[in-house]
């Protein structure tokens, strides 16, 4: 039986996928920026994807 990690189970890996991909078309993505529970759980998928978000695609 194949062990699965942590990011497999819970779905992470998509959205791992999903912001590198927003990250290299620099597609505009909006954050919260709102110092939520929500926004803190992106910031850290966001670090977790190897990616610091910036620019203009950024908001």
């Amino acid at each position: 039986m194949r062990k699965t990690s942590s990011r497999e189970s819970n779905g992470s890996t998509s959205a791992l996928t999903a912001l590198k991909k927003i990250s290299t078309a620099k597609a505009i993505f909006i954050s919260r920026g709102d110092d939520s529970g929500t926004n803190k759980k992106e910031i850290a998928q966001w670090k977790l994807a190897g990616i610091t978000p910036s620019g203009t695609w950024y908001k």
